[in-house]
């Protein structure tokens, strides 16, 4: 049997998605810090707080596809890999990246 990622769109996020995950996974918190340098503002303050921020698009979006790919780096740490992805939406763009492009 092949194992497939699937990716989550916009609407799937939460105040403090990613939190426990980068408290406990190294790689996961790589990937957030990674991120934060990228879009010049601190995603994990985004994400790991209770705010209103993290519905305005302009931080869901980055938000969501930072906590995906920081779950995919942690799967992969410990071996997990797939033979496809697919993402609705906005999760076509983690898709991608699991894909290599």
């Amino acid at each position: 049997m092949k194992t497939a990622f699937l990716f989550s769109g916009q609407g799937s996020q939460y105040c403090g998605m990613g939190k426990e995950l980068c408290s406990h996974y190294p790689a996961a918190a790589a990937v957030f810090k990674q991120a934060s340098w990228t879009l010049g503002y601190d995603i994990e303050g985004i994400c790991f707080a209770d705010n209103d921020r993290l519905n305005l698009t302009e931080y869901t979006q980055p938000a969501i596809v930072t906590t995906s790919l920081a779950i995919l780096a942690v799967l992969q740490e410990y071996g997990f890999d797939a033979a496809m992805a697919a993402g609705l939406s906005l999760g076509e763009y983690s898709a991608l990246a699991f894909g290599g492009a």
